[in-house]
């Protein structure tokens, strides 16, 4: 989604982020495990998990292109998923299994 605003007939606004396809989380919402993508990987990294209260809640190494994730330490909710600048919401519900 891209928000625009109006200024004599010329849109100006948020344009998407260029690293908006690099990084896929899936499936979402996920109750064990969930399958991180990244298009360009060229190293390692980590990828954080922080909670509604913005605590970070769980890291993992980023050593392959795509990630597997466990997490059944988390309990049900919102995260969001950080890879430096990248960030994407992931939904916890162990009742889906």
């Amino acid at each position: 989604m891209c928000w625009h605003c109006f200024n004599s007939g010329t849109p100006t606004g948020i344009q998407p982020n260029e690293d908006e396809s690099k990084v896929t989380v899936y499936p979402n919402p996920a109750s064990s495990l969930i399958y991180i993508t990244v298009d360009d990987f060229k190293t390692t990294g980590v990828l954080k998990f922080y909670d509604m209260l913005g605590q970070e809640v769980k890291n993992v190494l980023l050593l392959n292109p795509i990630t597997i994730v466990n997490t059944d330490d988390l309990n049900n909710g919102l995260y969001i998923i950080t890879a430096g600048k990248i960030k994407r919401p992931v939904i916890i519900n162990k009742e889906l299994k």
